[in-house]
């Protein structure tokens, strides 16, 4: 029983840390490339990131790469030694789930979004291999 309270304790602190990062990439975003409108209507939004550069876009992938790899990270770190590379599963499909939705609720290019979810399934399996090298 004790494992699996340090288990999910350490995939939640891993969804926070990773979290925590998300947010901070995101504040990078806004800061460099800020909407034209401070409370911007789902149009606005829209158009607004049908519009955007590149860039911003390549930040967002990079940002949730390394998001998720902290995340994962922490998680595996923090759980039971022989559960670690679950910990970072859980850890990084846990997250997954509500970036997923998070893309389809606001527009981002095609090639933004599978950018995403390759970052992250990437991002996942480098930091449990790391765990595992670890151990």
């Amino acid at each position: 029983m004790k494992q699996i309270v340090q288990t999910i304790g350490a995939v939640l602190a891993g969804i926070f840390v990773a979290f925590i990062m998300t947010v901070q990439f995101e504040k990078l975003g806004a800061y460099w490339f800020p909407l034209p409108n401070p409370h911007p209507s789902p149009l606005e939004y829209m158009q607004y990131m049908a519009s955007s550069p590149a860039l911003l876009h390549g930040l967002s992938i990079l940002g949730y790469g390394i998001s998720i790899f902290l995340g994962a990270y922490v998680g595996g770190r923090l759980s039971p030694s022989m559960h670690r590379a679950r910990g970072a599963y859980i850890t990084g499909f846990s997250y997954l789930l509500p970036v997923v939705v998070l893309l389809i609720s606001f527009p981002r290019p095609i090639w933004a979004i599978l950018g995403i979810l390759i970052i992250m399934l990437l991002s996942t399996r480098i930091s449990v291999f790391l765990l595992q090298n670890r151990s």
